[in-house]
Parts: structure tokens; C-alpha cells; sequence
């Protein structure tokens, strides 16, 4: 009958983890629009008339990524 009880499951196995390796959750703020963003603020310059190409930038800001300090 429903609601009379929990029945346990004899196939579960409970498992003690560990945190000693565990990192500490860090919560970033921004969203990917933010952060694309801030990317164009401060990597990009703009020049009247000209174009570049999606590789281009895409590359810059992989490098833009590397180059930013740790969030934890």
C-alpha cells in the first residue's frame, strides 16, 4: 500500500566520501554574456572599417581566459 512506510532496497549500497580532496564550491556572479563582455571591454579595439576574422577573436579570447587570475 502507498504511504505505509519507506521499503528499503537491499541491492543499495551507501558509500562514505571523502572531502579531504574536495574543492570549496566558488560562485562566479557574472553570466557568459557578462563575461563576453568584459572580454570586449578590455581585449578588443575596434577600428573603423575593418573586419576580422571569427578565428581571430575566438583565439584571443581563449589566450584572454588563460591570462586571468585563479577564482579560487
Amino acid at each position: 500500500m502507498f504511504g505505509h512506510g519507506r521499503r528499503e532496497d537491499p541491492t543499495a549500497v551507501t558509500l562514505k566520501i571523502g572531502r579531504g580532496a574536495a574543492q570549496e564550491l566558488v560562485i562566479i556572479e557574472e553570466g557568459p554574456g557578462d563575461i563576453i563582455e568584459r572580454f570586449f571591454l578590455e581585449a578588443v579595439r575596434p577600428a573603423r572599417d575593418r573586419r576580422t576574422q571569427s578565428l581571430a577573436i575566438w583565439s584571443a579570447y581563449k589566450g584572454w581566459c588563460a591570462e586571468l587570475p585563479p577564482t579560487h
